[in-house]
């Protein structure tokens, strides 16, 4: 199924896409296939020709895939499920940290888009990366991407980028005073019930 992604053919890649969505990532649950299908994309977002058989609208949704995979992983879901289930939940199923520990070769068929012209695709890029950068191999690559997380995502039109952007750089201990409405973004993804 997932090889529609390289096809061509939109109809197979909106069937793959909706595949990753659907079946291999549904609200946030990890599934056994779901290791596996990030490398996959990884390595298809690698390729330096998939911008000749992926649209720019693919290319974003395959980089937001990664980013909700990444961030499914990560240290703010920790706390969640936590909340939710107990202490050690992540620690109890092996599938987090196998995830955890392919997030270096996620980070390389990502990086390359950080770096591109259209602001869609570098935001979505850098959104996955900011959740990859929790990976300890990874850390040393924040004070490299933060100015681009902060000239990039942290001024980006989508709330939930915004709000991610402003999380990570106060996690990552850079200031956030120069990002216009920072702090209350972070307040209002504080509140009890909050989606931001």
């Amino acid at each position: 199924m997932l090889a529609g992604l390289e096809s061509g053919d939109p109809a197979a890649v909106r069937a793959a896409r909706s595949h990753l969505w659907d079946d291999l990532l549904h609200q946030g649950s990890l599934y056994s296939a779901t290791p596996p299908s990030a490398l996959y994309v990884a390595a298809v977002l690698e390729r330096a020709d998939c911008g000749d058989f992926l649209s720019e609208s693919h290319l974003i949704a395959l980089l937001e895939w990664l980013a909700e995979a990444s961030y499914a992983v990560g240290e703010e879901k920790r706390k969640q499920l936590e909340d939710w289930y107990g202490p050690g939940v992540m620690d109890r199923d092996p599938l987090f940290g196998e995830m955890q520990s392919m997030r270096p070769t996620l980070f390389r068929g990502v990086i390359p888009w950080t770096f591109v012209e259209s602001s869609g695709v570098a935001e979505a890029a850098l959104l996955a990366t900011l959740h990859l950068l929790e990976s300890p191999e990874l850390q040393q690559y924040r004070t490299i991407l933060s100015p681009g997380i902060r000239r990039t995502l942290a001024v980006s039109s989508r709330k939930s980028y915004k709000v991610a952007a402003v999380a990570a750089l106060v996690a990552w201990g850079e200031e956030i005073d120069s990002i216009e409405g920072a702090a209350e973004l972070l307040e209002a993804r504080d509140e009890p019930g909050s989606t931001a």
